[in-house]
């Protein structure tokens, strides 16, 4: 609910603007503006909040943070105001129209607070009425830098000033008189201003913290929806993976009969041992001798089953972080800090491929693993090293990598603010050597993405470090089991 003309009155008899000096301008959004002021022996801010719920003007204990890129009409008042004296305030015609005067440099300009609802807004303008610039730009109004404002009388009763309060003031019929508006009797100890700043503060609070709990639903409800979609797509590619027993058993049964292989062979019909007394017939390729298509079915066994391995700690990690965001869903009703839901809707943010305008917009290739609050993620063919380094990774992520021995990179995610402790180093080194040829202990080395160099005419992903750092690592079995989720986390 926004002030009435009488609370207004009480807020301004309160507070000792005349004469104090505007120190410091900010506008942390669009619709909040807060002025340092002070005079000798005092100080305090200022809050001008042009919410349609919630217009109003009083003293606050808020102070807002500085930095960052500044609005344009804060600019305008930095320019303009910061430095100048105040040297009145009207409540003009009880319409809620706060004037505010300011002499800067010789220079008188007028600062009209308009605390109408829908139609708030902010206008800085010289001593003649024309406009400088407003918070809100409205051409339809004529609210826009060149034009003229001055407030006409009022001819009727002010009016309620709520959240569907009209624009401009309506007629007396709907109040015919002033004694209809009363000063709120809020709760709290200190003055009116005191107790209005704690009245809002709470209120936005209660709605930040709704907000937060409606975005955690609908975006951990998404996220669920992905993963179920994702888990769906996994299994059905198990289901259609290759059987690499059969692969294993054709080798086999060409070993155990090479005496019957004849050059040139395209087919080869022998017993099953599996099955005795049937036959079964194995395709050949005729330009190679019986013992190189054995090989050739025992590699492709081994890339068969590599590929069901891939796909089975995939379904397992799909299933682990279904299971989490669940039960993160069930908790967002009882949950009260807005901080707690507001991570755990980046949590899903990160799980789509990070906040909007990241260089991330589908899930990474390759496998994902948690350590502590930072995320690691391993490429397993070079596709996909090459497809994790060019979109899911950023120059200050760790990249890491078994020394003397192909295998898989491996990332740690940066986490701004903070530094890669030991711990989740031993953990990437340790995923480093397990995905490599050499998948014993060993050397790992590793650097910032930033330090990444592509190899001219090299492969699919070959790069060339610079400004590495080596660290000598045991894999440790229990450490592994942790990572790949086959034993409860440490």
């Amino acid at each position: 609910m926004s002030l009435n003309w009488r609370e207004i009155d009480r807020v301004l008899d309160e507070l000792p603007l005349v004469d104090c000096h505007v120190r410091k301008i900010v506008q942390p959004d669009f619709r909040n503006l807060v002025f340092e002021c002070f005079r000798p022996g005092e100080s305090f801010h200022l809050l001008v909040c042009l919410e349609p719920r919630a217009c109003r003007i009083h003293r606050t204990s808020w102070a807002p943070k500085t930095g960052g890129r500044r609005q344009r009409f804060e600019q305008l008042l930095r320019s303009r105001l910061q430095g100048g004296r105040i040297t009145s305030v009207e409540h003009v015609n009880r319409d809620r129209i706060v004037c505010i005067t300011v002499r800067r440099s010789g220079e008188t300009l007028l600062l009209w607070i308009r605390l109408w609802g829908p139609a708030a807004n902010a206008l800085l303008t010289d001593e003649t009425g024309t406009i400088i610039d407003a918070c809100f730009r409205r051409p339809g109004k004529n609210e826009v830098s060149g034009g003229t404002y001055a407030p006409q009388a009022r001819t009727s009763a002010p009016q309620p000033s709520t959240s569907s309060a009209a624009a401009h003031p309506a007629s007396p019929a709907a109040h015919s008189a002033a004694d209809d508006f009363v000063v709120r009797e809020l709760p709290g100890e200190g003055d009116f201003n005191a107790r209005l700043d704690r009245h809002y503060r709470g209120e936005a609070s209660a709605q930040r913290l709704k907000l937060a709990r409606e975005r955690a639903r609908r975006d951990l409800a998404a996220e669920i929806d992905r993963l179920s979609q994702r888990r769906e797509t996994v299994q059905q590619r198990l289901r259609e993976a290759e059987d690499d027993t059969r692969f294993q058993r054709f080798g086999d049964l060409i070993m155990a009969n090479l005496h019957a292989v004849a050059p040139g062979s395209r087919w080869l019909t022998v017993e099953d041992y599996e099955s005795p007394g049937n036959e079964v017939t194995i395709e050949l390729d005729e330009r190679m001798s019986a013992t190189a298509n054995a090989e050739r079915y025992y590699r492709r066994r081994k890339r068969a089953a590599a590929a069901r391995g891939h796909l089975e700690q995939e379904l397992q990690q799909i299933d682990r972080a279904l299971a989490e965001t669940q039960a993160r869903l069930a908790s967002v009703d009882t949950e009260q800090d807005p901080l707690i839901l507001e991570a755990a809707v980046g949590r899903a943010g990160a799980g789509r491929g990070g906040a909007p305008g990241g260089r991330e917009s589908t899930p990474p290739p390759g496998l994902s693993f948690s350590s502590g609050p930072f995320r690691i993620l391993l490429g397993r063919t070079a596709k996909e090293n090459d497809e994790l380094l060019r979109r899911h990774t950023r120059g200050n992520d760790l990249w890491l990598h078994a020394r003397d021995y192909p295998g898989a990179y491996v990332f740690v995610k940066q986490i701004p603010g903070k530094s890669v402790p030991l711990e989740v180093l031993l953990d990437a080194a340790t995923l480093a050597l397990a995905y490599s040829k050499g998948k014993g202990d060993g050397d790992v080395y590793y650097t910032p993405v930033k330090y990444l160099r592509r190899a001219k005419h090299g492969k699919t992903g070959t790069v060339i470090p610079t400004q590495e750092k080596n660290l000598a690592v045991r894999v440790d079995s229990n450490r592994l089991a942790r990572l790949r989720g086959s034993a409860p986390p440490a």
